[in-house]
């Protein structure tokens, strides 16, 4: 899905994991010789992206001195001495990020992706080429109004003209399959061709399930490659500072929702920050 992708492939997350890992350094760690839940970062960062705006709202949470004795006892019962020692000074970091993007940024966005290129349904019987996207929600579904130019092709002939289209579905993620669709997806094309109208009107249900197909993302592989790369960042970073290291193990999307004022991702990180000996 090009919207995570780029978020994925940006230097957003590295960006939280910097922030939280000098929060830590900074006075943090302290908490560490407490009983307490270690809430290490609680903050709302702003983001550019295709100059559309977005926000992440970041927690992270540290493993504490209550957790650590059972973690060993499991490792000495488990007689995985090398691990027990290996983690001796190192804990187990979870970030939670929220990233939110209203409507109209929305809009911004996926006019710059969508916008001006053509894409052809319909063993290439249909090509569609996007303006500018408006997006908004009602009764619970997504609405899509936009303008496109249309090339259709029957046999020997070619038809093509603008059309005004009004569009509406839904958003579903299945954790499990990694896998985004756009669901129940239904529209209405407006021209003043005649010919366009026929098109849309023979094609009208083979159009929607082109569409259903088309707008499927599975996104493992983005996943993926945004942990290789969160990786290769992060030792870097450790490079540039002292007593504190980081690693990352996990980086996974949680959830994804269509709220009233805008869409929301719940990315999750975890980790391990380790005290330099």
């Amino acid at each position: 899905m090009p919207a995570l992708d780029r978020i994925l492939s940006s230097d957003l997350i590295i960006e939280i994991w910097k922030k939280i890992i000098l929060n830590i350094k900074d006075g943090k760690l302290v908490q560490l010789m407490t009983l307490k839940p270690i809430e290490v970062y609680d903050e709302t960062i702003p983001y550019e992206i295709d100059g559309a705006e977005l926000k992440a709202d970041v927690q992270a949470h540290l493993e504490n001195l209550i957790q650590k004795p059972i973690q060993r006892a499991f490792d000495f019962l488990s007689f995985d001495f090398k691990n027990m020692d290996k983690n001796l000074f190192s804990y187990k970091i979870s970030v939670e990020a929220n990233v939110c993007m209203d409507y109209k940024n929305m809009s911004i966005y996926l006019s710059h992706q969508f916008s001006n290129k053509q894409y052809w349904i319909l063993d290439d019987r249909i090509g569609l080429l996007f303006s500018d996207f408006k997006l908004s929600m009602k009764n619970n579904q997504l609405e899509v109004i936009v303008p496109l130019r249309i090339d259709a092709k029957y046999k020997m002939l070619n038809y093509n003209g603008s059309a005004d289209v009004f569009a509406r579905g839904n958003i579903v993620y299945d954790p499990v399959s990694m896998i985004i669709k756009i669901t129940d997806i239904s529209y209405v094309a407006t021209s003043d061709k005649f010919i366009l109208r026929m098109v849309n009107l023979i094609y009208y249900q083979d159009i929607i399930q082109a569409l259903e197909g088309f707008m499927q993302f599975d996104i493992r592989d983005e996943l993926n490659d945004g942990l290789v790369l969160l990786k290769k960042e992060v030792l870097k970073y450790d490079e540039e500072i002292s007593l504190v290291s980081g690693e990352v193990n996990v980086l996974t999307l949680n959830q994804l929702w269509l709220l009233p004022d805008g869409a929301k991702a719940n990315l999750g990180i975890e980790g391990r920050i380790k005290l330099m000996s």
